[in-house]
């Protein structure tokens, strides 16, 4: 069979012991090696597979996926799936270079060597090792398997046509098959996504950025939490905005508190961290979202919601965004979820309001980087994005385990998936001294007053990173600094009174 023959593959027989879509994997390999499918045919469509075989369209993604894993085929964007010229096994990456030429030798034998061990991955010979202070400093998950997932599909971008694409200048609001791609995983945070509603952006900073540059003119009043994420304070004085502070409780921003100020002045847009709460951690509850929303929707408020951690959270309420179709943009990145360095990011808007912020986005930085938001739609179709998040949630637990271990005597908040603890500095430390005397000792962290709204009291209490140190052995041995800084006396210089 060749590409012009009008009738496409259909497998011959359908292994009823295997799961539907295992057994279309396993009828494409045995095709090929029987040679009834050649380098180069192309294969049917997902639909009409699908229809063929009385299985769903997803079930046929899935059974798609699992070849191209194997090598045994490849997708291009535009033309359809194809029977790949060299065929692997479950071990290998799709598409991978034994050339030396070609310079892939060395990484390719890695991937094939670790498989899916993060562990195996930070003992790693060729690993950086870790040297200087301890960074708990900035939020950004554990080394998980990304490496890994990321390297098999750079090796398969390098030779795929859409290579040139990515390459170029493409649409400000970013490709339709990234943007759909997007929507589609959007789906699990309770949005009614679609490709028209989605915006690329450089980050999720860039997408709060660009949203509210869309949104306010110079002098508009922005609320946001009393203590936040620092850079909407970067993001305010650029756009020249003034941010107003709403006081939060157990659940986040207290209703009350917020009404009143939306009666009091006019509030342009909300800003705000619903699902682990930078830097305190709490994730709000429906109830609450659905108050908050009502609140926005009744002053005619614009909801910016920063939803970057909240990918990581599989079984948490919807976002905030979904229950305000007229006032709710969604913005979130794969930073936190999958690796900071993609740099992409995402905005979800309502219906008919994606221009505007495209149009910022053109002013700001043109367009999210093509190549990486490839990368990213690879990550997501192919199902590697869930085994990273995967690696980074079981890695995150065994964190949170271990900081509730050297801290079992303390005041915190936290959550297992949040990569972060809110530890509460016990008295006769300062939060500034304590911050200052652990950087004395080798432990890098972030002065709290950096998330304080305006006027609002700085909090006696320290945002702990449990992601950055590469190994569970450094990150023990940063947090049992501090512990030990609290347990002893306090330096004379922090008594000092002026």
């Amino acid at each position: 069979m060749t590409i012009s023959d009008k009738r496409e593959w259909r497998p011959n027989s359908i292994d009823d012991g295997l799961p539907k879509y295992k057994a279309i994997a396993a009828a494409i390999a045995d095709d090929i090696a029987q040679g009834r499918l050649k380098a180069g045919d192309r294969m049917p469509t997902h639909r009409d597979l699908a229809w063929d075989l009385g299985v769903t369209v997803g079930t046929v993604s899935r059974a798609y996926a699992q070849a191209e894993q194997r090598g045994l085929i490849g997708g291009e964007v535009g033309r359809g799936t194809y029977v790949n010229a060299t065929h692997g096994s479950m071990a290998e990456p799709p598409h991978a270079a034994s050339s030396p030429e070609m310079g892939w030798h060395g990484p390719v034998v890695e991937f094939n060597s670790l498989h899916d061990d993060v562990d195996a991955i930070s003992q790693h010979p060729n690993r950086k090792v870790e040297t200087g202070a301890i960074r708990l400093n900035h939020d950004f998950p554990p080394p998980g398997l990304e490496t890994i997932e990321v390297g098999k599909i750079m090796q398969k971008i390098a030779i795929s046509p859409v290579l040139a694409d990515c390459l170029s200048y493409q649409p400000h609001a970013g490709m339709e098959h990234h943007r759909q791609a997007i929507a589609g995983w959007l789906g699990r945070r309770g949005l009614n996504a679609s490709a028209e509603k989605i915006v690329l952006t450089s980050g999720a900073h860039n997408g709060v950025l660009a949203t509210l540059s869309a949104l306010t003119r110079p002098g508009d009043k922005i609320a946001t939490e009393e203590v936040c994420y620092p850079g909407i304070k970067a993001i305010a004085q650029m756009l020249g905005l003034e941010l107003v502070p709403l006081p939060l409780d157990e659940e986040g921003i207290v209703p009350d508190a917020c009404r009143d100020i939306c009666k009091r002045m006019t509030i342009k847009a909300l800003y705000c961290v619903p699902t682990f709460q930078n830097p305190t951690t709490i994730v709000m509850s429906e109830t609450r979202r659905r108050e908050i929303a009502s609140i926005a929707d009744e002053f005619d408020v614009a909801i910016v919601e920063d939803d970057v951690f909240g990918l990581l959270l599989d079984d948490g309420p919807p976002a905030l965004a979904s229950y305000s179709d007229e006032n709710g943009y969604y913005v979130s990145s794969i930073s936190k979820a999958i690796a900071p360095g993609l740099r992409i990011g995402f905005v979800h808007t309502p219906i008919g309001k994606s221009l505007r912020v495209a149009a910022a986005i053109r002013s700001s930085s043109w367009m999210a980087s093509p190549l990486c938001a490839e990368i990213t739609y690879e990550l997501i179709t192919s199902g590697a994005a869930k085994r990273v998040m995967e690696s980074h949630r079981r890695e995150a637990l065994k964190r949170f385990e271990i900081f509730g271990d050297v801290f079992r005597d303390y005041e915190y908040k936290s959550h297992p998936l949040s990569l972060r603890a809110w530890l509460t500095v016990p008295e006769p430390w300062h939060v500034d001294e304590f911050v200052r005397e652990a950087e004395q000792r080798g432990v890098t962290l972030p002065p709290t007053r950096a998330f304080t709204i305006g006027r609002a009291r700085t909090p006696q209490a320290v945002r702990v990173s449990l992601g950055p140190p590469r190994s569970p052995q450094r990150l023990v041995q940063g947090l049992e600094i501090l512990r030990d800084i609290l347990e002893g006396s306090i330096p004379e210089l922090a008594l000092d009174v002026m």
